[in-house]
């Protein structure tokens, strides 16, 4: 098979494509009917082109009528799309043109049929007559002048819908006209521009696709896949890259000598390297995918696809990976995104819940600031670099000018409630928010927001289930411990009668090792710290609270208290401080081990009181400390109840402060409890 042949082989293959879309999603019409018999009468010319190519010039009367219907065909086309796009009116000068083509059209059937009746079989070295030639360059000027009339006619706002399809026809008839110029000029037809005209017409099927998808108001609703045209997209330029790579390889060859041919294989392989390596980057497939839908679409998304695959990456189970980070992957795979962070109301600030692919600074936002407050609303998302005039005069906050990718601050509202912000990073490819952009953006952050309020409310009634079943067993293990302590204090009670009888003491120290047992196994059963009640806060200075902290039994003795100002006074439950310092300290000298170093700092910072616990442990890894570490019933220790930070960082959030991590290393750990100063007097001095 020459490639003449395959020339026309592509178009008959593309068009049959094209008439099978367009049944598929057949709408009777006449113009439908009428494309529909154009697209099969250009099949026909293309598989007798075909035969002609590969057996020789006997075919070519034939290919010259079926060649004639084509036009006509196309013509037909036009001439009722114009009437239709001028909406039905046919002026006078219409008239005449229609009359003139028609005139045209029989002429030229009229020869073709005259060449067929002398010359068939055709003898070898076949050409069409003087006629013939100029009746199809007549046609071709038709042609054009009936693409242009019928665009001037459409309506400004209609024709990007119709665009491709002038793109198209145009170009298949200004094809047409440059080959019965030459053909005319020189007195026969040339066999290579002819050749060519095949592969021509295949390659305007793509346009017209486009054309029928963009227009609903004659064309069927032919739905093109993002997918499919994204792949076909990549798959034409990567054949034009090698097309252009293969000429420059073969002027390599010609011009290198004895070395041409290993530098053009070189060469070449370079240049499937190259290609290789641009296709696998996500930035150049984003740079495609967002070309295509720019120019092939009037929306940039498809919205199925994109829902679906939000909805998937939410949806997914926490063994995948925590909420934050799918929340955030969630985002910013729609926008080819690499990067992100996830700000999440805690307490009293705004801190990092999430991170994905980016370095984030521990840093907080206070919910009373102007950022968050202009977040709020829910209808602002800053884009850094792009922002509207308003924005640029918003002074953002420091935090954020340390992440040098930054891109998109997304709000998170729910319920006129901004449970928190995402922090998308810049896209693979470089882009500007739209309105269409905007508005999805908006949307995926309020259904993200319902995402993570339905996940708080969730893991809120799990602890209140978990305290529930706390509270149950507690219940049970106080009448056991009762029935200790009634046995404990009977041993007492008769301690003086009986305190030179051996057997009794026997007796005693036997109870006592039944009452530990009993009790260590009540210890065992007993998960949780039984919930404290909570207090009036007191105001009391720091030192007075912590005066015998360094002589209570379980406290290290390594334990090292430092004092910026001893007059610090707060107002809090004395027994719930002292208990909420007990645990961090108790968890450093655990972390610290028997040979290292527990130091307790206190100290003012602005209207608070920082107390610092470092311990000279191993450290905590940031995924333990974001997903587990402030969970109620989530601990490392073999022994340990899980509830001693929560219970800390309860205390903090009920005194109006917080507890956060200031460091974790290899070199150990410092816990931060900040709590408010107060001016009242204290209680105790």
């Amino acid at each position: 098979m020459n490639v003449s042949t395959a020339s026309y082989l592509f178009s008959l293959v593309t068009f049959a494509g094209l008439a099978g879309l367009f049944v598929a999603n057949w709408r009777r019409s006449l113009l439908n009917v009428l494309f529909l018999s154009a697209c099969a009468a250009t099949g026909l010319w293309s598989a007798c082109a075909a035969i002609e190519f590969l057996y020789g010039t006997i075919w070519a009367p034939l290919s010259a009528i079926l060649e004639t219907g084509r036009a006509a065909a196309w013509l037909s086309f036009l001439a009722v799309l114009l009437i239709h796009r001028n909406r039905g009116r046919l002026t006078q000068p219409i008239w005449v043109a229609f009359w003139i083509l028609a005139a045209i059209v029989a002429a030229t059937l009229g020869d073709d049929l005259w060449q067929l009746s002398r010359h068939f079989p055709a003898p070898p070295g076949f050409q069409l007559s003087p006629l013939g030639m100029i009746a199809r360059l007549l046609l071709a000027v038709s042609g054009l002048a009936l693409v242009e009339n019928m665009f001037r006619n459409t309506p400004s706002a209609s024709r990007w819908a119709i665009k491709p399809l002038a793109f198209a026809l145009g170009g298949l008839f200004a094809y047409d006209f440059f080959v019965y110029a030459n053909a005319v000029l020189v007195g026969q037809r040339d066999p290579v521009l002819h050749a060519a005209r095949g592969i021509i017409n295949g390659l305007i099927v793509p346009l017209v696709i486009i054309s029928l998808a963009r227009d609903r108001d004659w064309a069927p609703p032919v739905h093109i896949s993002r997918q499919v045209t994204f792949q076909s997209a990549t798959l034409l330029a990567s054949g034009v890259y090698l097309l252009l790579m293969a000429g420059v390889g073969l002027y390599v060859r010609r011009v290198g000598g004895s070395w041409g041919q290993v530098l053009q294989i070189a060469f070449f392989f370079g240049a499937i390297v190259v290609l290789a390596v641009t296709l696998s980057s996500g930035r150049a497939r984003a740079g495609i995918r967002s070309f295509v839908n720019l120019h092939f679409y009037s929306y940039k998304y498809d919205y199925r696809k994109e829902w679906l695959q939000f909805i998937q990456i939410l949806s997914a189970s926490n063994e995948d990976a925590p909420i934050g980070g799918r929340v955030i992957r969630a985002v910013a795979n729609i926008f080819e995104v690499p990067e992100g962070a996830l700000w999440l109301l805690r307490g009293r600030t705004y801190e990092v819940a999430a991170v994905w692919n980016m370095t984030v600074p521990n840093c907080v936002e206070s919910p009373t600031g102007e950022f968050v407050h202009m977040l709020e609303n829910g209808a602002n998302i800053i884009e850094i670099g792009g922002v509207s005039q308003r924005e640029k005069l918003l002074p953002l906050p420091s935090w954020l000018s340390t992440l040098p990718r930054a891109w998109v601050v997304l709000p998170l509202v729910h319920r006129q409630t901004l449970l928190g912000f995402i922090v998308l990073g810049k896209a693979r490819a470089p882009r500007k928010l739209d309105d269409e952009d905007r508005a999805l953006l908006l949307m995926l952050g309020r259904q993200s927001a319902s995402y993570l309020a339905e996940w708080m409310a969730s893991e809120a009634l799990h602890q209140a289930k978990q305290f529930d079943a706390f509270n149950r067993r507690a219940t049970f293990i106080t009448h056991d411990v009762k029935n200790l302590v009634s046995q404990l204090s009977l041993l007492i009670s008769n301690v003086n009668r009986h305190r030179n009888n051996p057997d009794f003491f026997d007796d005693v120290i036997g109870t006592i090792r039944s009452s530990i047992d009993k009790m260590q196994s009540l210890l065992a059963r007993l998960r949780t710290n039984e919930p404290q009640d909570v207090g009036d806060p007191v105001p009391a200075r720091i030192t007075y609270l912590l005066r015998d902290l360094s002589k209570e039994r379980g406290v290290p003795a390594n334990l090292q208290v430092e004092y910026d100002d001893p007059t610090l006074t707060i107002a809090v439950d004395p027994d719930r401080f002292l208990s909420a310092v007990r645990n961090l300290v108790q968890n450093a000298a655990d972390a610290s081990g028997p040979e290292g170093t527990v130091r307790l700092r206190i100290q003012r910072s602005g209207l608070d009181v920082t107390i610092d616990v470092e311990d000279t442990g191993p450290g905590m890894d940031q995924a333990f400390i974001n997903d587990h570490l402030f969970r109620p019933f989530q601990t490392t220790k073999q022994d340990g109840m899980g509830i001693g930070v929560f219970e800390v960082q309860e205390f903090a959030h009920h005194a109006g402060g917080q507890l956060k991590v200031v460091r974790s290393s290899s070199s150990g750990t410092v816990m931060r409890l900040t709590l408010p100063v107060t001016a009242v007097a204290p209680a105790q001095i």
